[in-house]
C-alpha cells in the first residue's frame, strides 16, 4: 500500500451511508417505487452530506408494454456527490423521465 497517499484518500469516502426503498405492486397493474438515500459529507472533498429521494410510477399497459414516469433528486435541485479532481465538485441535478419498454411475446 502506498502510504503517502494514505492521509490524501482518508474522508473520501463516507462513515455513514442510509437507503431506504419501497417497491409497491398497486392494484390495476400499477408500480410505486421510492427510494430515500443518505450519504454523510466527504471532508476531503469539501462534499456536504445529502439526502434525496428517487419515486417511479410503472404501468403495465398490456404483458408486453410497461410505461414508467421516475424522477431523481428530488428533494434538492442539485447536490454534489465527488470532488472532481482537477476541478470543482461534481453535481448531480434532479431530473425527470419517462421510460417506455416493449417486450416481445415469445411463444
Amino acid at each position: 500500500m502506498d502510504t503517502g497517499t494514505a492521509g490524501s484518500m482518508e474522508g473520501s469516502s463516507p462513515h455513514h451511508q442510509l437507503v431506504i426503498q419501497s417497491l409497491v405492486n398497486l392494484p390495476k397493474k400499477l408500480e410505486f417505487d421510492l427510494t430515500y438515500r443518505y450519504v454523510r459529507a466527504l471532508p476531503t472533498q469539501k462534499v456536504s452530506s445529502y439526502g434525496t429521494m428517487d419515486a417511479r410510477l410503472g404501468w403495465h399497459v398490456a404483458p408486453q408494454l410497461e410505461l414508467s414516469v421516475a424522477g431523481h433528486n428530488l428533494l434538492q435541485p442539485h447536490h454534489a456527490e465527488f470532488g472532481g479532481d482537477p476541478g470543482g465538485l461534481v453535481g448531480i441535478k434532479r431530473n425527470v423521465y419517462v421510460k417506455l419498454v416493449w417486450r416481445p411475446v415469445r411463444n
